[in-house]
């Protein structure tokens, strides 16, 4: 990752149909906050682009019918703006049409609100903000 926040993150997927998982942990957070996490277009982690959305969605949260594929929800930083994140993902493919590989995984300044919000910006990226730290997903 690159940015005000650093971190490591490592996704596995045993097969095609199976969960991915995706673990990480992100250092320079503020410290006790939610931040947004999410899978960008790319092309690179200068230029994340919008939310990875394959089919058409507006945003939601990770256990919503109605969500873009990259929309993985809140990373909780402790006191230290230290976190950890761990999940098993459905939706996220690491082969295959609509796979994230070459996409962008990026932790956003605010809390994702899941798309609860009342504008417009809420059915799109969550009204996340700015990108705190970001990185390519490589094999």
């Amino acid at each position: 990752m690159q940015g005000k926040a650093t971190g490591i993150f490592s996704l596995v997927q045993k097969r095609y149909t199976s969960n991915t998982e995706i673990s990480g942990l992100v250092k320079g957070l503020a410290p006790n906050q939610k931040h947004g996490l999410q899978i960008h277009e790319g092309p690179d982690s200068t230029t994340p682009g919008p939310i990875f959305d394959p089919f058409a969605r507006i945003h939601g949260g990770p256990w919503s019918v109605e969500r873009k594929v990259g929309d993985l929800g809140n990373l909780k930083a402790d006191e230290k703006g230290e976190a950890q994140f761990t999940v098993s993902e459905p939706f996220v493919k690491l082969s295959g049409p609509f796979s994230v590989l070459g996409r962008v995984l990026v932790v956003h300044e605010q809390p994702d609100d899941l798309g609860f919000g009342r504008n417009d910006e809420s059915q799109r990226t969550g009204n996340v903000g700015a990108v705190l730290g970001a990185g390519v997903i490589t094999s």
